[in-house]
């Protein structure tokens, strides 16, 4: 019997995007079957793991900078602002607007610092914008999450003048058949 190599798949999006993280698990079960004997892949994903109430999730997982492959989905959020006694920073010193920045842009930049991995695709909803109706009690958290969502963008995949300078591929719904039935 030979022995099949391990891929680590970290996938990376706020909570928003549980639809598309069931699609990619799918994906993995997939790829799992056809490959069997020869290739593994393992998703790591926080959301599947147990994680004690006085650490945060990013310090209990495999880090995305460490796994073969990280996937980025941002659909409406950038996620949930670290806390502020995380240590790890951005290059100026800022903390990291939530964990799922910090997974993609650790991982973007060790990949640009030379290393062979990981290699790092991030996904963007092209579809509209969230629109919460002007009097919904959560307007003002809805419009913060997708400015902040915006801002991030703006900042680390975009110039001035609107180009490139880390790429994302855009996606307007999870493709059809991708559901998963519940029970």
């Amino acid at each position: 019997m030979t022995s099949s190599e391990v891929f680590r798949l970290f996938v990376s999006s706020p909570d928003d995007a549980e639809v598309e993280r069931r699609r990619v698990e799918r994906v993995v079960s997939r790829l799992n079957g056809d490959f069997a004997g020869r290739a593994r892949f393992e998703t790591v994903r926080y959301e599947t793991t147990f994680i004690p109430a006085h650490q945060p999730p990013q310090t209990l997982i495999t880090p995305a900078a460490d796994c073969h492959l990280v996937v980025g989905i941002l659909r409406w959020r950038l996620g949930t602002p670290l806390s502020p006694e995380f240590p790890e920073r951005l290059p100026d010193g800022r903390p990291y607007p939530s964990g799922t920045a910090y997974e993609l842009l650790t991982a973007i930049r060790k990949r640009q610092s030379g290393a062979p991995f990981p290699d790092v695709y991030v996904f963007k909803f092209d579809g509209s914008a969230p629109n919460p109706p002007l009097d919904a009690p959560n307007y003002d958290r809805v419009r913060r999450e997708w400015d902040a969502l915006s801002a991030f963008i703006a900042e680390w995949f975009r110039t001035p003048q609107g180009d490139f300078k880390a790429y994302f591929q855009r996606y307007s719904g999870v493709t059809r058949g991708s559901e998963i039935p519940s029970g």
